[in-house]
């Protein structure tokens, strides 16, 4: 029996109702960004009355730095980069406690889907030192350039079985880490491709799931169950349910937002 086929099955079979529950979800969702955007379009419009051309529009000359025009597009920048985060991470504050308690809710609002998307998830100092702490093994004490990418992981294997990226050194041997990682925390970043920003921040766009299909964590849940192997079990009754959102569309791949930030690094200087 091929289970990723009658998973599919059930996609085109339940795609009219998720349709329409992904619709109700949808809008009630847009209804926050057009009250930004409205807001928005608002000052936007005050602003370029009373200082032509503020905006961005084809009107009037560059603002000079500290004049009341600059002043006026940079606040319009804020409402707009904060109208923007709001679509990306959700509008209604939802505490996190620990870096725990931010990885299960991380997974809550993943598989929520649509109806996640409103809720935004805090940082706290406990999510902050955890995903430093990642960031630093996968850094080993090197500075880097803004622009500069590196590796959060494991081995990577090809369908023969040959290894074709190598794990970043420590993954297997440092404790409370990389595979040793048995933490509800770990649902914050797992396995991450890491970018360098300005001022040596560290996020990632990387997607909440599991990189493998329901059949594959199906035979992974049957092989533990034969052997009695627990660890196999739990990996696979955690992996299933988000692997099964994942096929149907409906997991939220990007709960905390699409870029994360995970830490910092030091810059090189020149």
């Amino acid at each position: 029996m091929n289970f990723d086929n009658i998973i599919n099955q059930l996609v085109r079979t339940g795609t009219p109702w998720y349709d329409k529950l992904n619709e109700a979800g949808t809008a009630a969702y847009d209804q926050l960004n057009q009250a930004g955007t409205k807001a928005y379009d608002y000052l936007r419009g005050e602003a370029d009355n009373s200082f032509p051309g503020t905006s961005g529009g084809p009107t009037g000359t560059a603002p000079t730095p500290e004049s009341p025009e600059a002043n006026a597009q940079s606040f319009l920048k804020e409402r707009i980069e904060q109208v923007k985060e709001i679509a990306d991470k959700g509008i209604i504050p939802v505490p996190t406690i620990n870096e725990d308690v931010h990885g299960l809710l991380t997974g809550a609002k993943a598989m929520m889907g649509v109806f996640g998307r409103p809720y935004r998830l805090l940082s706290n100092p406990g999510t902050e030192r955890y995903l430093q702490s990642n960031v630093d093994l996968a850094a080993q004490g090197k500075s880097y350039n803004v622009g500069d990418t590196f590796r959060y992981g494991g081995d990577i294997y090809n369908p023969k079985g040959e290894i074709v990226q190598k794990a970043t050194p420590g993954w297997y041997t440092t404790r409370g880490l990389g595979d040793d990682d048995t933490s509800s925390a770990r649902g914050l970043g797992g396995q991450m491709h890491l970018v360098v920003g300005e001022g040596g921040v560290v996020t990632t766009r990387d997607k909440f799931n599991t990189n493998h299909r329901v059949g594959r964590h199906l035979g992974t849940l049957g092989e533990g169950v034969w052997t009695g192997d627990l660890d196999k079990i739990g990996n696979a009754m955690i992996g299933l349910p988000v692997a099964t959102a994942e096929q149907l569309g409906f997991l939220n791949q990007h709960p905390n937002g699409t870029e994360f930030v995970v830490g910092k690094v030091p810059l090189n200087r020149y």
